[in-house]
């Protein structure tokens, strides 16, 4: 049946925003799941205990989400995918339900283990960093599906690696990936922040570092120190973001680690940079890395000491080396700190930038009048200035479900710039299952009114990033089509006709978008970075 789509592609120009759009952006999009929400309960009986814990978006628009989920007392991992319009994804998981749950597949006997982390790779296989317990020790799970769900046997043992380390273990919090397919993973070793470099077969590259481990410590902390994100620069540099207890305050660290596993001394102080952002405790949950190599960092501040709990929510850009970036922030500081939410807890979860530069962050508020969570999220423009054409001043406040406590865990943006954030929400004195939330944005991508006889279909170019040639993998016949290459101002920038092999050298480095146009109307779309 005929379907009249609107095609997601980069906006032509600014001028091409209706009113109407600029009006949506941060409300919840209520075309999408039940009112904008979808929930999956994958375990069973009188409590519902899914956790969902980081979500991932592909160039079609589907979503994969992983955490855990506990049966009695043990505790494993779990998957979902959806479609791009919320529905499961019945092409993946065990008989087609969408969902995936490692039961007996890890051959442990730990209690607990969950996934932190997940990379949707260039062939579509799907790899997921996590731990897992067993009352004594923590140890390192990493995880690799093929498309279908289904565990890839090529990757560690039978699809999957479980590492130990001596002295306490290693809690991983979230995965990189290098450009030659090794896998670097960051969190803490004996409480000291640290990483851990894989190669692409799951096993341990012991050329990283201390084999294979790097740790670093924090002068003068007391022992006490925790990356809790972590991203990769284009040289593929690791950049560890987390926070450290010195004299009983909590405060900031980044750290840079080499490519063999050393600290970077050139980076900040001696390869690490503390920052006190207030007076207070102050805790990083986000890092990013901008694609002009600038550091984005993210996290919330203490504003006033307990019983009042007051957190404001900070942003921080920092130069290549480390020094505050000062043309960020209105206070030309390096540093915005901000509340959606007066006198009382604003925490910020993740961080997620568009093409354009805009900033979205996940945040969860505690209401003072019912003292429950809500979740919310903060939006910036790529200088640092809150984004007014985004919700309230840049910010929106949701109540996923009425009277019942909820939590952001991650943010992601869909191919058409949709906001999705992957909630804890407790609902009906019956749990937290996996919870989708959707917002309209105001992301510099706008719509094409072209008409269409099906669906935009499903794209892989590689490699992904690409100095010289882009390969355009379609898993179909076609006999005639043309190529459009669009910047992030919506020009086009190259047009070519049936090839699947592109010679892009000579593009400036920055992100764009292909678009390939086919004789019978259909259309495929995706992106790439052009190093």
């Amino acid at each position: 049946m005929r379907k009249k789509i609107l095609l997601f592609l980069v906006a032509l120009t600014a001028t091409m925003w209706s009113a109407a759009k600029a009006q949506s952006a941060g409300t919840v999009d209520t075309s999408w799941g039940t009112n904008g929400v979808v929930q999956t309960a994958i375990g069973s009986g009188d409590w519902i205990a899914d956790i969902i814990q980081e979500i991932a978006t592909y160039p079609n628009g589907k979503i994969i989400a992983v955490g855990s989920t506990k049966f009695s007392t043990i505790t494993r991992v779990a998957l979902v995918r959806y479609n791009a319009d919320g529905s499961l994804d019945n092409t993946f998981g065990k008989s087609g339900s969408g969902q995936l749950v490692l039961e007996d597949e890890t051959d442990d006997d730990s209690y607990f283990q969950t996934a932190a982390d997940v990379k949707i790779l260039e062939d579509g296989k799907i790899l997921v960093c996590g731990r897992l317990f067993d009352g004594k020790k923590t140890k390192v799970l990493l995880l690799k599906f093929n498309d279908n769900g289904s565990l890839d046997t090529s990757f560690g043992d039978k699809g999957i690696v479980k590492d130990e380390f001596p002295n306490g273990g290693m809690a991983l919090e979230k995965m990189a990936l290098q450009s030659d397919g090794k896998i670097v993973v960051g969190g803490y070793h004996q409480d000291n922040l640290a990483a851990v470099r894989y190669n692409a077969d799951g096993s341990r590259d012991n050329t990283y570092g201390n084999q294979g481990m790097c740790v670093l410590i924090v002068p003068n902390s007391t022992n006490f120190s925790f990356a809790k994100s972590m991203d990769i620069q284009a040289d593929n540099k690791v950049i560890l973001g987390g926070f450290y207890n010195e004299s009983s305050i909590w405060k900031w660290v980044i750290a840079r680690i080499n490519t063999d596993g050393t600290i970077d001394m050139s980076f900040g102080d001696s390869g690490i940079k503390k920052m006190s952002i207030g007076s207070g405790n102050d805790y990083i949950t986000a890092v990013k890395v901008m694609p002009n190599g600038k550091i984005l960092i993210g996290g919330h501040s203490w504003d006033k000491n307990p019983p009042d709990m007051e957190y404001s929510i900070a942003f921080v850009r920092l130069n290549e080396d480390g020094t505050l970036d000062n043309s960020f922030a209105t206070e030309g500081k390096g540093i915005i700190r901000k509340k959606l939410i007066d006198k009382y807890e604003n925490y910020l979860t993740d961080i997620v930038v568009n093409q354009d530069g805009k900033i979205y962050g996940s945040v969860n508020v505690r209401q003072a009048s019912t003292d429950k969570n809500d979740i919310g999220i903060i939006s910036l423009t790529k200088d640092g200035k809150l984004n007014n054409d985004f919700g309230s001043n840049g910010m929106v406040i949701t109540d996923v479900i009425k009277n019942s406590s909820d939590e952001s865990k991650s943010i992601a943006l869909q191919s058409d710039g949709k906001i999705i954030v992957g909630t804890l929400a407790f609902y009906g004195g019956k749990g937290s299952p996996f919870t989708l939330v959707r917002y309209h944005s105001d992301s510099n991508v706008g719509t094409d009114t072209e008409e269409v006889t099906s669906d935009i279909k499903t794209i892989t170019v590689y490699p992904n990033p690409t100095k010289e040639i882009l390969n355009i993998a379609i898993n179909e016949t076609l006999n005639s089509y043309k190529v459009q290459i669009f910047d992030m101002a919506g020009s086009i920038v190259m047009t070519t006709a049936n090839t699947k092999t592109i010679d892009v050298s000579k593009l400036d480095s920055g992100n764009y978008i292909v678009k390939v146009i086919c004789a019978d109307k259909q259309v495929f779309v995706s992106r790439f970075t052009k190093k």
